[in-house]
C-alpha cells in the first residue's frame, strides 16, 4: 500500500506539471503530438483533432510531446523531399505552429507553465486543507517546545507544559517569559505550567553566562497554536490567503537548502541530509501513518519543492530551457539543434547518475549501512 501510494503521489506530481505545459501549449496554438498519462510503452491510445491522448505502462506522472521542440526536428520537417513524399514532412502552416517556431515569450510560458502548476497545487493542497480543519492561529499561551541537556529546566520542565506564571507574574506571550526570566538571572524562579491539564509548581535558577545558542534557562518556547473555525462563508478566503502564504514560505525554505547544498558542495563538501526517491517513499510511509493531514501537507511541500527544483538552470530541467532562451535572447542566436539536444542530453545523464547516488546514499542511511558492499554482506546473510 505504502508504494502505490508513493506512486500516485509522484504521478498526481509529474501529471499536473505536464498538464501545464499541455494546456498552455495549446493555447499557444503549439501542435501537441501526444499527451500520455504513465511512461511509454503504449497500452492505449485515442486521438482527438490531432493529439494522442494515452495510456502508458509505467504509471509514473505523464509527458507532453510538442511538434518541433528542438530545431533539429524541425529541420527534418522542413525537407522537400519527405514533404513530396507524405511522410514526416510538414507545410509551412503546420511548421509555424511548431514550438521551436515560437517567440521567445511563448516558448517561456509553455516552459515555466509546468513549474506555476506544481506551485499551484501546492497552494490549492494547503488551502483546502486549512479551509478544511479550521485557521492555525496563535494564542496567548506559551508552550515548551524543547529542552536543552543539562540546562536548568532540564530537571524542571517537559516537552508539552504551558507557562501560566513565573514568579507570580502572569505569562502572556513569548517576550513575557524571556523577560521575566533574564531579570532574575542567578535566582529561583518559582513556575506555574499546566502539564497534561493540571497545574503544577516547578522551580529553576536561569544562568547567568549560558553556552552559546541556548538562553538563560534553556527552553525552546513557542505560542500556542489552534486550529480556529470562522464563519463558513470566510474559510475558503482564509484558507486560501494561509494557504498561499504556507506555499511561499516553504518555497523560501527549499531555496535557501538548495543555497546551503551548493555551498556545500562549492566547498568540496558532500550534502549530507539531501534525499532521492528512496528518502521520499519512507517518508510517505512514514508521513501516511500519522494520518491525512500530515499527508496532504507533505504532498504540498513536495509539490513546491518539485517546481523550484524544475528551475535550476541545468539542462534537461526547465531552467535549462529557460537558459537556453535567456542566451538566445541576450546573443539574438539560437544554439544550434545538434548542441542544444546534447547538452540537454548530458543534463539527463547527470541528473539520472546523481539520482542514483542519492538513492544509494538514502538505501545506506535509512539501512544503518556504512558502505554498499556491507549492506550487500548483510543482504547475503539474511
Amino acid at each position: 500500500m505504502n508504494l502505490l501510494l508513493f506512486i500516485a503521489i509522484l504521478s498526481l506530481l509529474i501529471f499536473v506539471h505536464e498538464a501545464g505545459h499541455f494546456a498552455v501549449a495549446k493555447r499557444a496554438g503549439i501542435r501537441v503530438l501526444e499527451f500520455g498519462f504513465g511512461l511509454p510503452p503504449r497500452l492505449i491510445g485515442k486521438k482527438i483533432g490531432e493529439t494522442i491522448y494515452s495510456i502508458n505502462l509505467l504509471p509514473i506522472g505523464g509527458f507532453v510531446r510538442l511538434f518541433g521542440e528542438d530545431a533539429e526536428e524541425l529541420a527534418d520537417a522542413r525537407r522537400p523531399e519527405k514533404r513530396r513524399l507524405g511522410t514526416s514532412g510538414a507545410g509551412e502552416a503546420t511548421l509555424k505552429r511548431a514550438f521551436f517556431t515560437q517567440p521567445k515569450r511563448v516558448r517561456v510560458a509553455v516552459v515555466i507553465a509546468g513549474v506555476i502548476m506544481n506551485f499551484l497545487l501546492g497552494v490549492i493542497l494547503f488551502s483546502g486543507l486549512y479551509t478544511v480543519i479550521g485557521i492555525p492561529t496563535q494564542t496567548d499561551a506559551v508552550l515548551i517546545i524543547g529542552i536543552a541537556p543539562d540546562s536548568p529546566a532540564f530537571s524542571a520542565f517537559e516537552i508539552g507544559d504551558e507557562v501560566v506564571s513565573a514568579a507570580g507574574v502572569s505569562v502572556d506571550s513569548t517576550v513575557d517569559f524571556k523577560r521575566l526570566v533574564d531579570e532574575r538571572r542567578e535566582q529561583e524562579i518559582v513556575f506555574e505550567i499546566l502539564r497534561q491539564e493540571t497545574l503544577v509548581t516547578v522551580h529553576a535558577v536561569p544562568r547567568l553566562n549560558p553556552p552559546e545558542e541556548e538562553g538563560s534557562l534553556g527552553v525552546v518556547i513557542s505560542p500556542r497554536v489552534e486550529l480556529v473555525r470562522f464563519p463558513i462563508w470566510q474559510m475558503p478566503f482564509r484558507g486560501a490567503w494561509l494557504g498561499l502564504g504556507e506555499a511561499l514560505g516553504w518555497g523560501m525554505t527549499i531555496v535557501r537548502g538548495l543555497g546551503g547544498i551548493l555551498s556545500q558542495l562549492v566547498s568540496g563538501v558532500v550534502p549530507k541530509d539531501i534525499g532521492g526517491p528512496f528518502e521520499i517513499y519512507f517518508l510517505v510511509s512514514e508521513v501516511a501513518a500519522a494520518g491525512v493531514v500530515p499527508l496532504v501537507q507533505l504532498v504540498a511541500i513536495l509539490s513546491v519543492n518539485l517546481a523550484i527544483v524544475n528551475l535550476l538552470p541545468i539542462p534537461a530541467l526547465d531552467g535549462g530551457r529557460l537558459l537556453f532562451i535567456g542566451v538566445e535572447a541576450v546573443t539574438g542566436k539560437k544554439l544550434s539543434a545538434r548542441a542544444e539536444r546534447l547538452t540537454h542530453a548530458i543534463g539527463m545523464a547527470f541528473l539520472l547518475a546523481l539520482m542514483l547516488a542519492i538513492s544509494v546514499q538514502d538505501v545506506l542511511r535509512r539501512s544503518g549501512a556504512e558502505s554498499l558492499g556491507a549492506l550487500l554482506e548483510r543482504v547475503t546473510q539474511m
